[in-house]
């Protein structure tokens, strides 16, 4: 009988004492046998002379019949109960133990070779082994529970036995000896089958031990000989804008071979090529490879693909990252705000729109606030201006307007200004608003001329991107709630400063301006992983496969793990020696109860033996009764 499980893992299962007493059971063939030997004979012939008494004894013929079968009925279910009773029935109450317990870990990263088989592992299932998978990446996909049966694991194995994301044993192992914690077998078993890449081991903590695994297997049924070559990455040079007719990307290679190799690349955008290079890649490194491409007149995402081709299959051994995928996604244009004059020198390089009372709410969410001049309620307007993720730019002058507006952001002026003419010192170009202008001549800034320049005491918060010869700061910045605010020491004017004559103070406001777009809350770039994105209208994308997938109006990119690139292998000697607690074992073996042990603790277990000698006895008396009751004619 199979036993209950209880909440505390405890079983109640009947069992006998003397199972070769079942063999009386076969007792119960002599009484169907006799039964059948004095069924009436198929043919019946009739005599005249009898006529008469078959008419007088067929009511006790109907009678006699019934009680025949209460006769067999009874004859049967005595000797039934006689065997059982002789067989001694218990009903015993012990931890269910099986003889094994096993726990096979499948790494389940797009390294692994294709032709990796659990056959041994499902063979070997029973109920004295009772066997639980898992296919590893960067989650655990479970087969169930527990099983001694094989039936849907094959199936299950072969959907989802492969992966494109990366492997880690560190929680798997720790998953895997919990479980096994649940069952109470003698040797609970840890395998791990898995190609002997080194990455899935890096992240294990060899100080921890198991607490509950007896035995550690690490099986590699193939190991992946020669090295990889990987399209690693493609980086976009330029935003996409209207403006914009060429967009430059950088495309990397890595090289996991100890020679040179020579590789070809072809860039694909909306799945046309549109461009290819040949690139020799040093040994054990990196090369890259810059493409012009030219998105069209149609402003919208265009999906990109980069595609890398060997002729030495031995220096190329995975082909899930021979594509890199990366999309070249439209920056909006920017919505900017000014307050100030029409004749400024902002409007001439941005397209703004005038601040007044009836855009104020528009401004509360615009990506971008200069004030140039102080309306009423510009600190109230920048402050939430701000909360809401936006820039403000504070373009200071010599109004007491300006002077309250610094204040309300901790930045005093004091009285008397700078005399004379200042250049500027220092730039903080690792700012993105800067960086760039390290690529090509940036030592036109140190030519700027400014004018009787204020002197601003800097908040401790505040970042100076810019100093004047004298170390009074040009350029502040502050992060206010999620956005940041810009503070200029002078405005650009006639009476301020000469640099909008200079080449670089259109570039730089359109920097600023791009800078002050809000982040997009779906990235341009993902990783293959078990997680899924939800999009602003509430679907779900999943990220299981790489590719260039649309998501609200733009398109992302997802890419496989650069890390399970390296097809560096690991030395897993030792790996159980350092993992394993030799405790364990030996608990197990003292916890562990034998069968006859079981069958110990059944006898001395409550029985029900002298109830079926009872209902033998009935049986009987009854089958007794019944057969002397029959009428015979």
């Amino acid at each position: 009988m199979a036993p209950a499980q209880g909440k505390s893992g405890e079983a109640a299962m009947m069992t006998f004492a003397f199972p070769a007493f079942l063999s009386g059971l076969l007792l119960l063939s002599v009484p169907l046998i006799l039964h059948l030997m004095k069924r009436k004979p198929e043919f019946v012939r009739r005599f005249p002379s009898l006529f008469f008494f078959r008419k007088s004894l067929a009511r006790k013929e109907r009678r006699n019949s019934l009680l025949k079968y209460l006769v067999l009925i009874c004859r049967l279910l005595g000797f039934a109960c006689l065997a059982l009773g002789f067989a001694y029935p218990v009903t015993a109450s012990y931890r269910l133990k099986p003889q094994e317990a096993t726990v096979v870990l499948i790494d389940g990263s797009f390294s692994m070779p294709d032709d990796v088989s659990i056959q041994r592992w499902l063979s070997a299932m029973s109920p004295e082994n009772p066997t639980l998978f898992c296919i590893v990446s960067d989650s655990l996909n479970w087969s169930g529970n527990f099983e001694s049966s094989r039936d849907g694991l094959e199936t299950w194995f072969e959907k989802d036995r492969k992966t494109f994301r990366s492997s880690s044993f560190r929680t798997a192992l720790i998953a895997a000896d919990s479980r096994l914690g649940s069952v109470p077998a003698k040797n609970r078993r840890i395998a791990v089958l898995t190609d002997g890449q080194r990455v899935p081991w890096e992240r294990v903590d060899f100080s921890r031990k198991l607490c509950n695994t007896s035995e550690l297997k690490i099986e590699i049924p193939t190991r992946q000989k020669g090295g990889n070559l990987a399209a690693e990455s493609v980086k976009q040079l330029q935003p996409y804008t209207e403006v914009t007719p060429r967009i430059s990307v950088i495309a990397a290679v890595h090289n996991y071979n100890p020679a040179p190799q020579s590789v070809n690349l072809s860039v694909y955008l909306d799945d046309k090529e549109v461009d290819r290079a040949e690139l020799t890649v040093p040994a054990n490194g990196k090369a890259e490879a810059e493409f012009s491409l030219v998105p069209g007149k149609e402003f919208r995402p265009h999906a990109g693909e980069i595609r890398l081709y060997s002729t030495e299959s031995a220096a190329n051994c995975y082909h899930e990252d021979d594509i890199r995928y990366f999309a070249l996604n439209p920056v909006r244009t920017p919505q900017i705000f000014y307050s100030g004059a029409v004749s400024g020198f902002i409007p001439e390089v941005l397209a703004v729109q005038r601040l007044d009372k009836n855009s104020v709410p528009l401004a509360e969410k615009a990506d971008l606030l200069i004030f140039d001049s102080v309306p009423s309620g510009a600190a109230a307007l920048a402050e939430t201006q701000m909360k809401n993720g936006g820039t403000a730019v504070i373009l200071r002058n010599s109004s007491r307007e300006s002077a309250a507006l610094l204040e309300h952001f901790g930045i005093r002026t004091r009285r008397k200004s700078v005399p004379g003419v200042q250049h500027l010192a220092m730039l903080q170009f690792e700012h993105p608003v800067l960086r760039d202008y390290l690529k090509v001549n940036a030592g036109s800034w140190f030519d700027i001329l400014f004018f009787d320049v204020p002197h601003l005491t800097v908040p401790p918060e505040a970042s100076v991107l810019a100093a004047f010869d004298n170390g009074a700061p040009a350029i502040l910045e502050l992060r206010s709630g999620a956005g940041r605010l810009f503070v200029f020491a002078a405005r650009p004017g006639r009476e301020a400063t000469n640099w909008q004559t200079f080449g670089n103070f259109l570039p730089f406001w359109r920097e600023l301006a791009l800078l002050s777009v809000k982040p997009q809350k779906i990235p341009s770039e993902l990783t293959a992983g078990a997680s899924a994105l939800t999009l602003p209208d509430g679907t779900v994308l999943s990220l299981d496969k790489p590719g260039n997938y649309p998501a609200d109006g733009r398109i992302c990119s997802v890419n496989v793990p650069p890390a399970e690139s390296n097809p560096a292998l690991i030395d897993t000697a030792g790996f159980a020696e350092k993992l394993l607690d030799p405790a364990v074992k030996a608990r197990l073996e003292t916890e562990f109860l034998s069968r006859d042990e079981r069958l110990k603790a059944a006898s001395s277990a409550s029985s029900i033996w002298r109830a079926l000698l009872a209902a033998a006895l009935i049986f009987f008396l009854l089958e007794f009764l019944f057969a002397n009751r029959t009428v015979r004619g």
